[in-house]
């Protein structure tokens, strides 16, 4: 059969070498995919549709000359030109081989890192960022399959580069994220709170902000519920129920401002009636000078309200009571020693009253004065206890004196004058009846 002059020449069809990305990355793998039945089946099957497709162009002679015609021109927005890939260097068998295994441990690094981030749903974090790095592997891909290696091993390179940059950035992200669900908790959202937390943990199980957090939200009506309840008998002034209702509230939600805040209120309150009754109390106790209870009662009351003027105020004015009264009672039992000539104890009184306010000078006047009575007793005492020795003259003339001193001293009161007629008494009967040495 004669050619025709218009016969249609078929046109391999056969794609050239291309590095554009698939629709998807194919679910192949190099390391023993090529060469596989499967892998076989299909190259047969490309060969077969393309020989029956050049017989059938070369069948349909048309009847008569084809009119020449011009296709109509269709006008396309232009895009940017792709750079271009680089070409492969021709690899001799030992080095294709090389590059074959190069590539495949590249692959292996790059599946590492993707399939880390894909168990952190990385894609639902920065979607353009994991579709970028998913292309250059789809890239990566259909080069190996190709045995452009060196390219392969390139666009493995690149995509292992485009996913660590996308793991570092996650860190930021799932922080953010648990940031968000705060702030949502903040608002009073708790779905959106819920939201942010569950997607936070699907990434980062362990993040402790947003396991917190997811627990607060998924508590969070009961909760308001429970403040709502603590709040209502606060206002029924029902500290007891009110505690209870925020302590619940605290329980589910530990970090829950508002219970916090009334347990505080309610605190507040109770120390505030802890010292406006133990303030009640030391003021009692001050009025019926019961001076170690007042200043008891004050104590407590300034450790419940530390920085409580009052309290401290009648503390000062209990001190000073207690010691004017302690001051006072020195002198009433100087005073009264002083009646019953019990000059020792007098003593003692007027110095205790003096280390009180040593400022009262009339007080030393009067402690010597009771010294010197309380000296006198003492030597008058000791004459009388021993009569015989003032037969000796000398004696005798030295309990004279003392006697003349002892009537000279005023006032005299009962003791005194007893000693004065005892010693008197035992001085005349001495002269009365001689020593031996005078006989």
């Amino acid at each position: 059969m004669s050619e025709s002059p218009h016969a249609i020449t078929p046109t391999p069809l056969t794609p050239p070498p291309s590095d554009a990305p698939p629709a998807a990355a194919s679910a192949a793998r190099p390391g023993g995919w090529f060469g596989t039945a499967g892998t076989t089946r299909w190259l047969a099957l490309g060969a077969g549709a393309t020989l029956a497709t050049v017989f059938l162009l070369s069948s349909r002679t048309p009847p008569g000359p084809l009119i020449a015609t011009t296709p109509p021109t269709i006008t396309t927005a232009s895009q940017p030109a792709k750079p271009a890939e680089p070409a492969d260097p021709i690899l001799s068998p030992a080095a294709l081989a090389a590059a074959r295994l190069d590539a495949q441990n590249a692959l292996a690094a790059v599946l590492v890192a993707s399939d880390a981030l894909a168990a952190q749903r990385a894609s639902e974090w920065d979607a353009a960022a994991w579709t970028q790095a998913q292309s250059g592997l789809a890239l990566g891909e259909r080069a190996y399959r190709e045995e452009r290696y060196p390219a392969a091993i390139r666009h493995y390179a690149a995509t292992r580069a485009d996913l660590a940059q996308l793991a570092g950035r996650l860190p930021g992200l799932i922080a953010a994220s648990a940031a968000e669900g705060q702030q949502a908790l903040a608002r009073g959202d708790a779905v959106a709170a819920t939201r942010a937390f569950t997607r936070v943990l699907a990434a980062s199980p362990a993040q402790p902000q947003a396991t917190i957090g997811l627990a607060r939200a998924r508590h969070y009506d009961q909760v308001q519920a429970l403040l709502a309840e603590g709040a209502g008998y606060e206002r029924l002034n029902d500290p007891t129920k009110a505690r209870t209702s925020y302590g619940a509230a605290l329980a589910l939600d530990p970090a829950t401002p508002l219970a916090t805040q009334g347990l505080a209120r309610l605190d507040e309150d109770a120390r505030a009636e802890s010292y406006e009754l133990a303030m009640s109390q030391g003021y009692a106790a001050l009025a019926d000078a019961r001076f170690d209870a007042a200043r008891v009662a004050f104590t407590k009351a300034g450790q419940l309200q530390p920085t409580a003027e009052d309290a401290r105020r009648a503390l000062a004015t209990t001190a000073l009571l207690a010691s004017a009264a302690k001051f006072n009672a020195y002198l009433t039992g100087a005073t009264r020693h002083e009646h019953t000539e019990r000059w020792e104890d007098a003593v003692s009184a007027l110095s205790a009253a003096m280390a009180i306010d040593p400022d009262v000078a009339a007080l030393g006047a009067r402690r010597e004065y009771a010294r010197g009575r309380a000296a006198l007793a003492r030597r008058l005492q000791a004459s009388l206890q021993d009569p015989a020795q003032l037969r000796e003259p000398a004696s005798a003339a030295a309990a004279a004196r003392l006697l003349e001193d002892a009537r000279r001293t005023t006032p005299s009161g009962p003791k005194l004058r007893a000693q004065i007629q005892q010693l008197g008494g035992a001085l005349k009967q001495a002269r009365e009846s001689p020593s031996e040495v005078q006989r």
